[in-house]
């Protein structure tokens, strides 16, 4: 049984199901490179949860047979004692000595001796066993992304008010948010999960830009040791769809606060609104003074992003207005039942 749950995880480890596979390389920004990667996504998962499921059913074995052993054990240990209460002598024999006992006393406590120390080793064995399976059940299964905000543009409703905290401008729901833009027409849509962020064992975050049903860019973050605003930010980046931005790369703001009406906004630098270059920002409703063209191209909030795989200068015209914005966590949480009781004492009763 261990040598099966040994070659079922080589496979796993073989085909990167251990790792969290790769959102942060490879990717070139094009909608070919996004497709491909979504795709593989989705075999990959297809896959793993094929290895899951014979992982399920490999412990559900392995349960049964360490159940089948104790009720073994059990019954001869019961045997066992009521044998040794039948024995003339036995119960007042002083064992420590063996001139003053009789020689069966010995031998039958020697046997029973024997047969806990058996019990107890292979009970380890397969206890062994079924925490490894077990483990690596959880980090497999219980690893997923969830999304927890979508944000629809010119519905006018504020999307860093949405994001903060429940509120007039948002409909906040319990779990997953849907992927259906028609969901947010009207207001931005939440999770409560966002709340109680630290409660979660969030490690990773992905922001994804759609127009017209396609992801056209899209940012992978470390979530360990973040809260839900400083998660957004250059230090935590892992991956994205742009080649040139990098946790190396010079920027003067990356943040979800950003400066004034441009919110989740990621920019290499000013120069005068012609200048002005960067990857992504939305344009709130704030009621802030815009100093840019860029800044009043139609109803707030809209969503900027530069197209293909670099930064681009909005002001020249060098962006696309996505039409929603998806956030997503990525949590390792186990959920696994717990294992068996480990001990002698639980085993024999």
């Amino acid at each position: 049984m261990l040598q099966l749950f040994l070659f079922l995880l080589s496979i796993l480890q073989s085909n990167g199901f251990l790792l969290d596979n790769g959102h942060s390389t490879g990717n070139r920004g094009t909608q070919r490179d996004i497709n491909a990667l979504l795709t593989e996504e989705r075999q990959s998962r297809q896959r793993l949860e094929s290895y899951v499921s014979e992982l399920y059913h490999e412990l559900s074995m392995t349960k049964q047979m360490a159940s089948n052993l104790t009720k073994e054990y059990q019954s001869l240990k019961k045997a066992l004692q009521t044998d040794w209460r039948n024995m003339s002598g036995c119960n007042s024999a002083k064992l420590t000595d063996e001139s003053n006992a009789d020689q069966c006393c010995i031998e039958t406590q020697y046997l029973i001796n024997n047969v806990l120390t058996i019990q107890d080793n292979i009970y380890g064995l397969l206890s062994q066993a079924i925490t490894d399976m077990e483990d690596t059940k959880c980090k497999i299964s219980s690893s997923t992304w969830t999304a927890v905000f979508l944000a629809c543009a010119n519905n006018g409703q504020s999307v860093i008010n949405s994001w903060n905290a429940s509120s007039s401008t948002s409909t906040t729901i319990n779990g997953a948010v849907t992927s259906d833009a028609s969901a947010c027409r009207l207001k931005q849509v939440r999770s409560s999960l966002i709340d109680n962020w630290s409660k979660h064992n969030i490690d990773q975050v992905k922001v994804e830009i759609y127009k017209n049903g396609s992801v056209i860019a899209a940012f992978y973050f470390n979530g360990l040791g973040t809260n839900h605003f400083n998660w957004f930010s250059k230090e935590n980046l892992l991956g994205t769809t742009y080649t040139d931005l990098t946790r190396s790369s010079t920027v003067n703001y990356f943040s979800i606060e950003g400066i004034e009406e441009r919110h989740f906004y990621i920019n290499e630098h000013f120069g005068g609104c012609p200048a002005d270059e960067g990857w992504l920002l939305v344009r709130d409703v704030t009621g802030q003074v815009a100093p840019c063209h860029f800044d009043h191209l139609t109803k707030p909030p809209y969503f900027i992003v530069s197209p293909g795989n670099k930064k681009g200068r909005f002001e020249s015209g060098q962006y696309i207005l996505a039409d929603t914005i998806e956030i997503s966590v990525h949590t390792n949480t186990c959920k696994c039942p717990s294992p068996i009781s480990v001990g002698t004492e639980q085993i024999i009763g």
